[in-house]
């Protein structure tokens, strides 16, 4: 009984499937008819109801301005020169038949219409060793040598001279002109002379005034065959940057004659802060610079903030010379009161 049954639901389910079958393919072609149906009429009833002159003109208006968004990245190559299709469209009178040696290109990269691309022509005959990477390579490095080698020294100074000539002879009649600005102009093309002149990675002198790039504060080392004396004091302008902020008690120390390290002390009272710094100054990129890392410390909350309580912070020193610029300044001024300088003493007094 229960085979009967099963065979009775097998037949079932295969009748089921073959009429579901024959259903989507009748629905398949009911939709083939009806789309067929569909079009055959749009056909008669635009054969019978015609369009309008206002439509058939908004049509030629869409359709003329996608020709001539094409024709616009379309270009004609002729004797190597690219030259925009649309220029010479009324030239011709197809835009298949453009004459003896044109050749349509579609635009694969876009090139603007008001530059001319010049390519190289085919009839034209140039030296093979031209066409050598490696040969055009090695020239390069030659006249890069060159040009390197035959460099003055001398013109440089002289630029550098002649500007801080016109420089001081502006403030020394006009005392409203901004001295730091002055000099800060200054200092750009004798940090290029420097550039030029010193040796990259030599040790430089601690001494001078320093900008502390993460403390945001200026330092002004003076160095003497006793002591070691630091001062301290915002930069200029001011700026609200770095970490150094309210009241430090500042130590510095110079532990080797002959080498540039420096080991900077802070103390604050309000907080019991310590900062430690410890850097080297060199010369980098030009410029003397001074790097290295400080240890700030705090005083610790319990035993697992004692870690958190110290931090390491990078920072890097650049040199000031504004104020060595500025009491130079101020000598030459002095002078120049005195009695007329000419120029050839002004530039041996700067």
């Amino acid at each position: 009984m229960s085979i009967i049954l099963l065979q009775f639901i097998i037949i079932f389910l295969h009748a089921y499937y073959c009429n579901s079958l024959q259903t989507k393919n009748d629905d398949q072609q009911l939709w083939e008819m009806a789309r067929k149906s569909l079009a055959q009429r749009t056909r008669e009833y635009i054969k019978d109801h015609p369009i309008s002159e206002d439509l058939q003109s908004f049509i030629d208006e869409i359709n003329h301005s996608k020709r001539e968004k094409r024709q616009g990245n379309m270009y004609a190559i002729k004797n190597g020169d690219v030259v925009p299709l649309e220029q010479l469209e009324e030239q011709f009178n197809t835009e298949s038949n453009l004459g003896p040696g044109f050749t349509v290109v579609p635009l694969l990269i876009p090139i603007p219409l008001q530059n001319t691309v010049t390519l190289k022509n085919r009839d034209t005959t140039e030296n093979n060793d031209n066409d050598d990477p490696a040969l055009w390579r090695q020239k390069g490095n030659h006249m890069k040598h060159y040009l390197s080698a035959n460099k003055d020294d001398d013109d440089k100074q002289a630029v550098v001279n002649n500007l801080v000539e016109d420089k001081l002879k502006a403030t020394s009649s006009d005392p409203s002109v901004d001295l730091s600005k002055v000099l800060a102009d200054v200092q750009n093309l004798i940090s290029a002379q420097k550039k030029s002149n010193s040796m990259e990675g030599a040790l430089c002198n601690v001494s001078g005034f320093w900008n502390s790039q993460s403390g945001g504060k200026r330092f002004h080392i003076k160095r003497s065959p006793d002591e070691v004396k630091i001062t301290m004091r915002s930069t200029e302008p001011p700026t609200e940057d770095g970490f150094i902020k309210n009241a430090w008690n500042i130590s510095a120390e110079i532990p080797f004659a002959q080498a540039a390290q420096v080991i900077i002390r802070l103390t604050a009272h309000k907080g019991k802060k310590v900062a430690l710094f410890l850097g080297e100054c060199r010369v980098c990129d030009g410029s003397e610079t001074i790097t290295g890392d400080w240890l700030v410390s705090r005083i610790s909350n319990n035993c697992k903030d004692q870690k958190a309580a110290h931090s390491f912070i990078s920072d890097v020193f650049r040199k000031d010379n504004t104020e060595t610029l500025k009491k130079a300044h101020l000598k030459v001024l002095a002078s120049l009161t005195a009695h007329p300088t000419t120029s050839t003493e002004l530039n041996d007094n700067f």
